[in-house]
């Protein structure tokens, strides 16, 4: 009794090797180099959900990624020029889900 594997087979540690490469290129590889924010929000009452600074007045995104949290003028300085900005005039923003389940860091 012969134990090779069938014509056309691929060899499991190509497979495994083929798995990491997909897993990997999934998570984002830019950390290190976070973008100018394209959006802010200001003049909010932003809950952070940081037990050390629970409370902001603003906050900067790219995209998906939150960007700066801060004062107003923090956030505003370190807006791309053309970024689109959100006066809150007080209005509560909170943390959301946008449903995913899993995130690479």
């Amino acid at each position: 009794m012969s134990l090779t594997p069938p014509r056309g087979a691929v060899p499991a540690r190509q497979l495994l090797a083929l798995a990491a490469t997909f897993t990997l290129s999934a998570c984002k590889t830019d950390a290190a180099r976070p973008a100018a924010p394209a959006l802010a929000i200001i003049n909010a009452r932003v809950w952070t959900g940081d037990s050390a600074a629970p409370w902001a007045e603003a906050i900067a995104t790219n995209g998906d990624t939150i960007t700066a949290v801060g004062t107003t003028a923090a956030v505003t300085a370190s807006l791309a020029s053309g970024a689109r900005t959100i006066d809150a005039k007080g209005a509560l923003v909170t943390p959301g889900s946008t449903g995913r389940t899993a995130r690479c860091s």
